[in-house]
């Protein structure tokens, strides 16, 4: 197998776990301890490990500091908690490659995915479509916007 085939592995994990995180933040608007132990247990070897061998470009280190930075000053004003910013870091971290279309950096790419998902779930928001899933607990699921973008992002990144 070729070091270039263990892209796929962050990537798939990231995307499986979109699923189970949108629906603990729906349920009960938190993740449950231990959610992340497998994503991170997994993936950063791997990352390392593809970043030693030069099939991440080392920029892509500085590309993913930068929206950590920006997440982390975003989670410190309120605009989401501590789940969603694992969530968020996991992927910047961990989706340097995107294994579908080849092109690097992709937490800038990310990121752009990201400003847009939340302006449509705002949309949705203001037509009162979600209320039915909002209106049971308090705070507001953004986990729904991290894994979407991340779908968008794998898809057409």
């Amino acid at each position: 197998m070729m070091f270039t085939d263990l892209i796929w592995i962050p990537v798939f994990i990231l995307v499986l776990y979109a699923p189970f995180a949108c629906y603990w933040d729906l349920k009960h608007r938190e993740i449950p301890t231990g959610f992340w132990t497998l994503l991170w247990t997994i993936c950063i070897p791997v990352t390392i490990l593809l970043y030693a061998v030069q099939v991440y470009p080392i920029e892509g280190i500085i590309v993913s500091g930068f929206c950590i930075g920006f997440y982390l000053i975003a989670g410190l004003r309120g605009v989401f908690s501590g789940a969603d910013f694992w969530y968020l870091t996991g992927i910047s971290v961990f989706l340097v490659t995107n294994p579908v279309s080849g092109h690097s950096l992709m937490a800038a790419t990310y990121l752009i995915f990201l400003v847009v998902s939340v302006i449509g779930f705002a949309l949705l928001y203001q037509t009162k479509i979600l209320n039915k899933y909002l209106d049971s607990k308090p705070g507001f699921p953004f986990m729904l916007q991290i894994s979407f973008a991340l779908i968008l992002t794998v898809v057409l990144g």
